[in-house]
C-alpha cells in the first residue's frame, strides 16, 4: 500500500515514519510513504495513487481543511486521516469524508489502530475502483458511480450518477474484458452498461436512470442473458 504524509513539521514527519516502520516489522507488510511540506505539493499532478493520506490541517499556504476538499474533486476514495492538534478542528473532516483523525501528540497505539483499519478499508475498495489513467490527473471512480462508458472513436466516455464524464483514451474492448465479471455488459458496439443502473429494457433500447440507449440486435441475446444472470445472482 501507498501512503502520503501532508505534513510541515519535521518531528512529525519522522515520528509518523518511524511509525509506519514499526507497524511493518509487527505485521510484516510492506508500505511505501511520501512526505509532503504542504498542501500544494502534494495535489500538484496528483495521480490518485495513494491509498491512505495522513493529512495535517494547520499548514502553510495551503491548509489541510482546503486541500483534502481540493484532494476530493480529484479523489473520492482515497483513505483520508487528520493528524492535528486539536480535536475540534477534526470535526469538519466528515464535511471532506475524512475516514479519521489522530490528535497530535500521536501516539502509536492510536496510529496502529487507525492505520490497520484504513487498510482492512482500501482492500475492500479495491475490489470496486476503477482508476482512469488520465494525462494530467489519474481519476478514481466507485464502479458503482458509473452508469454506462460510452467509445467514441478512440476516446472512452465514463457516465456517472452524478452526471459527471470523464474521458480518456483507450478501447471499450479492454474495458469489456476488464468489468464484464463485475456487472457490466455491452449493449452494442458503442455502449458498456452497468447493469445495477439498467431501470427498464425495451425491443431496441434500455433505459439507464434517465437516458436511453440502444440495444443493437447483434448484442442483444448476449446482453439479456448477462442482465438476466446478473439479477439472479444479485
Amino acid at each position: 500500500m501507498k501512503l502520503a504524509i501532508v505534513e510541515d513539521e519535521e518531528k512529525s514527519v519522522e515520528l509518523l515514519l518511524d511509525y509506519i516502520r514499526k507497524f511493518e516489522r509487527e505485521k510484516g507488510v510492506n508500505l511505501e510513504a511520501v512526505c509532503f511540506r504542504d498542501g500544494l505539493s502534494f495535489l500538484d499532478h496528483y495521480q490518485a495513487d495513494f491509498d491512505i493520506v495522513f493529512m495535517d490541517i494547520e499548514m502553510p499556504h495551503l491548509d489541510g481543511m482546503t486541500a483534502a476538499g481540493k484532494l476530493r474533486e480529484l479523489d473520492e476514495n482515497v483513505c483520508l486521516i487528520f493528524v492535528t492538534n486539536l480535536a475540534s478542528y477534526a470535526i469538519k473532516g466528515y464535511e471532506v469524508d475524512a475516514m479519521d483523525f489522530i490528535v497530535k501528540p500521536v501516539r502509536y497505539f492510536s496510529f496502529s489502530l487507525k492505520l490497520e483499519r484504513a487498510m482492512k478499508i482500501c482492500m475492500r475498495r479495491k475490489k470496486t475502483e476503477l482508476v482512469l489513467p488520465a494525462e494530467e490527473n489519474r481519476r478514481r471512480l466507485n464502479l458503482q458511480d458509473i452508469t454506462y462508458i460510452e467509445v467514441k472513436g478512440h476516446t472512452l466516455i465514463y457516465h456517472t450518477v452524478s452526471e459527471n464524464t470523464f474521458s480518456v483514451r483507450g478501447t471499450l474492448s479492454a474495458e469489456e474484458n476488464k468489468l464484464s465479471e463485475k456487472g457490466f455488459a455491452r449493449c452494442s458496439n458503442s455502449f458498456l452498461v452497468n447493469m445495477d443502473r439498467v431501470t427498464s429494457v425495451s425491443k431496441s433500447s434500455l433505459m439507464v436512470g434517465n437516458e436511453e440507449l440502444p440495444i443493437s440486435r447483434t448484442q442483444r441475446v448476449d446482453f439479456m442473458r448477462a442482465l438476466a444472470d446478473h439479477v439472479g445472482n444479485r
